[in-house]
């Protein structure tokens, strides 16, 4: 259950960061903003995933 949420929100993570990547006509510090988003989100997901407690099936199936 546990691996299912995190690569769930894994994949979400990904998904948006594909539809936010910035094109090349966009500015610099648009694309400068963008990235701190992105990190921010990264950062926050890495956090939460870490703070649930891993369930020994879990981690007997991705092993």
């Amino acid at each position: 259950m546990m691996l299912f949420i995190f690569t769930s929100s894994h994949e979400i993570l990904r998904a948006a960061m594909a539809k936010w990547h910035p094109a090349p006509s966009v500015r610099e510090e648009e694309r400068e903003a963008m990235h701190s988003c992105h990190s921010q989100i990264s950062a926050r997901l890495a956090i939460a995933c870490s703070s649930v407690r891993e369930d020994p099936l879990d981690s007997a199936c991705r092993n």
